[in-house]
């Protein structure tokens, strides 16, 4: 299930059903590929998509992506106030939008 968070995206001043409607899409995407053996990766400056060719050395690659996608270890707290937040390098980066205190499930 795909959750935006209403409090951080009125934070970011972002439309949260715009936010919903990316989230949706990405997420659909990604089951679409996991079905086919295929991971998405994103990092380093690299985006792609990668088959496991199940030699245990190697993943094929089948596609490279045209945007940005971060390869981090994705982990994410609470700020002070309440907002989802992922710290790096001493900078906040707001994950999603939280409004009222409510998160939306999709």
């Amino acid at each position: 299930m795909t959750t935006v968070y209403e409090n951080e995206c009125a934070a970011a001043e972002l439309d949260k059903n715009e936010v919903a409607r990316i989230a949706k899409g990405l997420s659909r995407y990604a089951k679409q590929a996991q079905k086919l053996g295929i991971k998405v990766f994103g990092g380093s400056g690299t985006e792609d998509l990668r088959f496991n060719d199940n030699s245990g050395l190697s993943q094929l690659i089948v596609a490279e992506l045209e945007g940005k996608f971060d390869g981090g270890d994705g982990s994410h707290s609470q700020d002070s106030d309440g907002l989802q937040i992922f710290r790096m390098s001493g900078k906040i980066r707001l994950l999603g939008v939280l409004y009222a205190g409510r998160s939306c499930q999709l």
